[in-house]
């Protein structure tokens, strides 16, 4: 959060804004450019992306602006980026992406899971027969740490067993349990420890 490094990052954003290709800056720092943009930015730097993204030609530079893309904190702009995920500008091939990092955004977990939820069918005829369709429930367990969340997931995957699924199911109920567990034992203690912790730097 400091102000001296968002100000850079802004900076060097209207340089990537001018370069389809991304050339501008350092590629060492594209992803934290584009991250930090996302983080303190708004609709305007978030139109600025998608543009960015649907003129790249290149599959590592439309992933590094997924990433980003996928990391605004507003509602309105979280619902942009779920229902841009069906449009014709998101390859077959990335859809797992926007899908993955949406649930890693803790602002857009929740609309994600619900989304997810809502459009399976679509999600499965598109990429059903891609591996990366089968590794969806461990997307969606590695987001949450919570016994309600357990049940939903167990509600909704359940029926939906088959055995290129089945592993990653399972392996997404492990997932849960383990972080469930966590948060149960060691939550609190981490809180303690992190608002008394003093730094030596």
């Amino acid at each position: 959060d400091n102000q001296t490094v968002i100000d850079y990052c802004h900076k060097q954003f209207k340089l990537l804004v001018k370069d389809t290709n991304l050339n501008s800056v350092n590629p060492d720092f594209k992803s934290v450019i584009l991250n930090t943009v996302a983080r303190f930015g708004g609709e305007n730097e978030y139109n600025q992306m998608i543009s960015m993204h649907n003129k790249s030609n290149l599959s590592e530079e439309r992933t590094t602006l997924i990433v980003s893309i996928c990391s605004f904190e507003d509602p309105n702009l979280i619902k942009r980026t779920l229902e841009f995920i069906k449009s014709d500008n998101v390859r077959s091939q990335d859809v797992t992406y926007w899908v993955a990092y949406s649930l890693t955004n803790r602002y857009a977990k929740l609309a994600t899971w619900e989304w997810l939820k809502k459009n399976w069918e679509w999600l499965e005829a598109t990429m059903g027969t891609d591996f990366s369709f089968f590794r969806m429930p461990v997307y969606v367990a590695r987001s949450f740490s919570d016994q309600k969340y357990m049940k939903e997931y167990v509600e909704f995957f359940e029926p939906k067993l088959s055995p290129s699924l089945e592993r990653s199911y399972n392996q997404g109920l492990e997932i849960i349990r383990v972080n469930t567990n966590w948060k149960l034992n060691s939550f609190d203690k981490l809180k303690r420890y992190l608002k008394n912790y003093k730094s030596t730097i």
